[in-house]
């Protein structure tokens, strides 16, 4: 008989599991941060910003914010949905990136050129 494929198979699991009694309710209330950002009138809301905190994130919380998503897209006053990666910081990474671009060799830094006491301006 049919079978779905790989992404209809996940869609299909994830979107079973958000609309199960309290299956997601520990997930919204723990796990996400929601902040709204007005729009240009005291009652039009710009933006409903959710971010995940995906730390200690299971499948099942991923699948609860995928079946949140798919709710709000349904709603005729949604405009746009937009997935933004989490930013993080990779000095660590960079460093050596642009010494040399051999992981974790840092000649500049092993000769004692760490940049101490000195002003770069960048334009």
């Amino acid at each position: 008989g049919w079978q779905p494929t790989e992404r209809g198979q996940f869609w299909d699991d994830a979107l079973t599991l958000a609309y199960q009694d309290d299956a997601c309710r520990s997930t919204f209330q723990t796990m996400l941060r929601w902040e709204t950002r007005l729009g240009p009138t005291y009652d039009s809301l710009h933006a409903l910003i959710v971010t995940l905190e995906t730390t200690n994130a299971e499948d099942v919380d991923t699948f609860c914010v995928i079946g949140m998503l798919a709710g709000l897209a349904i709603n005729p006053k949604v405009c746009q949905l937009e997935i933004t990666p989490q930013q993080t910081v990779s000095n660590d990474n960079a460093q050596w990136l642009t010494q040399t671009g051999v992981k974790n060799e840092r000649p500049f830094f092993d000769a004692g050129l760490d940049g101490t006491g000195q002003v770069v301006a960048v334009s």
